[in-house]
C-alpha cells in the first residue's frame, strides 16, 4: 500500500483487463486494487476507500450500473469519481448507465490514452474543495449563483451543490456566457475534448442530472431548454430569493 499515489479500484470478471489496468494505470502513478465481482469490491471499499473506480457492465451476481447505483446511496463512496467501461455501445446503455451515476462512460475496446484522460478529467472533477492560498480567479457570480473556479465549488444562496465534474463543467460553461444557447454538440465538446463516439443525447442525461440539483435551491428556472437548438442559462426574476432548503 502507497498513500502517495491515487488508488484505483478496477471492477471487471476479465482477469486480461484488470492486468491491463494494473500496467497501464500503475506506469502512469496510480496504486491498483481489483476485483472480479461486486462483493469483492465491497471488501476492498471497506477496508480503504478509493481515490476513483473503473467498472465493467457485465458482472456476476450484479451488474455494474446496478453496483454504480448502491455505490452512490452510500454517504461513504457517494461522491467517488466513477468511469464504466463497457463493451455496450448503444445509446440506450450509455444514457443508462449515466443516468445510474456513472461520471463517464467509455466504450471496449478503447485506446490506453483515452482511458487515462478521461479518469484524470473525472478525477479532476471531483477533486477535494480545499481553497487554494494564490487564487487570482474571481468566482463567476450569477444572482444568487457563485461558482469558484479554483476549488470547484458551487453555492446558491450559501448553499453548497454537490455537483459530478460533468454537472459542474455544464453549468460552468452556460453561467460564464448567460443568455446565450449552447448547442448538444457544442456542451459535448466542453465535456470531452474528444467526444468521439459519445452521443449529443448524453448532455440531455447531464442537464437532467444538474436541472435536478439546481431545484434544490429553487435556480432550475434559469436553466432553459430552447427546443430544436440547445440551452442556456437566463437569469430571471427570483420570487423567493432568500429561500434556501431545510
Amino acid at each position: 500500500m502507497n498513500a502517495d499515489k491515487p488508488l484505483l479500484l478496477a471492477i471487471d470478471d476479465d482477469t486480461y483487463i484488470l492486468k491491463l489496468f494494473e500496467v497501464v494505470f500503475g506506469y502512469a502513478g496510480f496504486e491498483v486494487s481489483s476485483a472480479r465481482t461486486c462483493d469483492d469490491a465491497d471488501h476492498l471499499v471497506s477496508s480503504r476507500v478509493p481515490n476513483v473506480i473503473l467498472v465493467d457492465w457485465n458482472l456476476p451476481g450484479m451488474s455494474g450500473v446496478q453496483y454504480i447505483k448502491r455505490l452512490r446511496s452510500s454517504h461513504k463512496t457517494s461522491a467517488l469519481p466513477i468511469v464504466m467501461v463497457s463493451a455496450r455501445s448503444s445509446e440506450h446503455d450509455i444514457v443508462e448507465a449515466l443516468e445510474s451515476g456513472a461520471d463517464d462512460y467509455v466504450k471496449k475496446p478503447f485506446s490506453n490514452r483515452e482511458l487515462l484522460g478521461r479518469l484524470n478529467a473525472v478525477m479532476r472533477g471531483r477533486k477535494p474543495r480545499a481553497p487554494k492560498p494564490a487564487s487570482t480567479r474571481l468566482p463567476i457570480r450569477l444572482g444568487r449563483l457563485e461558482i469558484c473556479i479554483d476549488t470547484h465549488r458551487c453555492t446558491c444562496n450559501g448553499v453548497e451543490l454537490e455537483l459530478g465534474p460533468a454537472e459542474y463543467r455544464l453549468l460552468r460553461v452556460l453561467a460564464e456566457n448567460p443568455g446565450r444557447v449552447f448547442s448538444r454538440v457544442q456542451l459535448l465538446q466542453c465535456l470531452w475534448p474528444d467526444p468521439q463516439g459519445i452521443e449529443p443525447r448524453t448532455v440531455d442525461v447531464h442537464i437532467s442530472r444538474l436541472r435536478r440539483r439546481l431545484a434544490q435551491v429553487h435556480w432550475d428556472r434559469n436553466l432553459e431548454t430552447i427546443r430544436g437548438e440547445g440551452y442556456r442559462v437566463q437569469l430571471r426574476a427570483d420570487p423567493r430569493p432568500d429561500v434556501s432548503p431545510a
